[in-house]
């Protein structure tokens, strides 16, 4: 499956995962950061283990996971700096339970 190029769009096939984050961006967030932060979370995350949605953790528990896996997946600044911010907009809220 090649990746989506807008945030909005879905793609033909998707896991539910991916259908959130094709969802509106409600928060106005860079919509150029967070299509190509999607990307690289659609394309490079999942070449060695399963897509885990942002959602799932909070910006702080997923900033030491990031900094580890990006160094893994030799992203370079600009790509970690889109992968940031694609984890920002759909990390769970610290106030979540």
């Amino acid at each position: 499956m090649e990746p989506v190029n807008n945030p909005n769009i879905p793609s033909t096939v998707s896991t539910p995962a991916e259908d959130h984050v094709n969802a509106t961006n409600p928060t106005g967030m860079n919509n150029t950061a967070l299509t190509k932060g999607k990307t690289i979370w659609s394309t490079s995350c999942i070449k060695c283990h399963a897509s885990y949605h942002p959602n799932t953790r909070t910006m702080a528990e997923w900033k030491p996971i990031l900094k580890t896996m990006t160094k893994k997946a030799k992203l370079n600044a600009e790509e970690i700096q889109h992968l940031d911010v694609f984890f920002e907009h759909f990390a769970k809220n610290e106030g979540w339970q």
